[in-house]
């Protein structure tokens, strides 16, 4: 169980980089209409797993939290506007051949984040 944690972290990285072969392999279709249906079904699956799991009521008490506070509001606008600029940028660059600009990006990507967080 102590290494549960590890494997489930090198497993992240192996799909994590196979990933790219996944993107590089969706021939005719977009990275604008790619990211699209990302986040159509990832809407779509979230709805399922809040309802499943429960917690509904407590993603409309946050949601009535976020309707009260307009800063919190604009700053989760904000932040999934620049989580769908980043995973467009990515799907992109794999599309048009420069996987590794794309790896070297997700290598800063951290540093960057947490120069943004300081």
């Amino acid at each position: 169980m102590k290494n549960k944690g590890t494997g489930l972290g090198i497993a992240a990285y192996v799909i994590w980089g196979l990933l790219t072969l996944y993107w590089k392999l969706i021939v005719g279709v977009s990275p604008l209409e790619t990211i699209c249906y990302r986040i159509i079904w990832s809407f779509g699956f979230m709805i399922v797993f809040l309802l499943v799991s429960g917690k509904w009521q407590q993603f409309t008490a946050e949601l009535h939290v976020l309707w009260k506070n307009k800063t919190y509001t604009l700053l989760i606008v904000l932040a999934a506007v620049l989580v769908s600029i980043n995973w467009f940028t990515f799907i992109y660059t794999v599309s048009v051949g420069r996987v590794t600009e794309a790896s070297l990006g997700y290598y800063i990507n951290p540093l960057v984040n947490v120069l943004l967080a300081t």
